[in-house]
């Protein structure tokens, strides 16, 4: 009897521990990717080339305005291919409009997104 009562917390000590080695694995794993994404992020910084709008035509084509030095350009981006379209002057840009819906997603808002898209049946477009 003694025996199966000390096995019985053997096995209820041995997954505490594995419990406890998993959430410091995730945390560990949280925090790298933060730090690297930041790095990443901080080194790709350039002062002369900057991407103002993207436009998704399909899964793999986008059309892009990117600031280049002083001139404004319309792009066509592919898997294959960079190709200019037009060059636009400031003046028919919006550069001042700001999406309110946009905002920077944090791992806590994309786990709750997650989970009000099990919940819905796996259909993230139902309102």
């Amino acid at each position: 009897m003694a025996g199966l009562l000390l096995a019985g917390w053997e096995n209820a000590v041995q997954l505490i521990t594995a419990i406890l080695i998993f959430v410091f694995v995730l945390g560990l794993s949280y925090v790298t990717t933060r730090f690297a994404a930041r790095t990443a992020k901080s080194s790709i910084k350039c002062r002369n080339i900057e991407v103002i709008d993207t436009f998704p035509l399909s899964q793999s084509k986008y059309i892009q305005i990117v600031r280049c030095g002083t001139k404004y350009l319309a792009i066509a981006v592919t898997k294959e291919s960079v190709t200019m379209l037009a060059e636009l002057s400031e003046g028919d840009l919006d550069l001042t409009r700001v999406d309110e819906n946009f905002r920077k997603l944090e791992f806590k808002d994309f786990m709750d997104q997650a989970k009000k898209v099990l919940k819905k049946g796996g259909n993230r477009y139902e309102k």
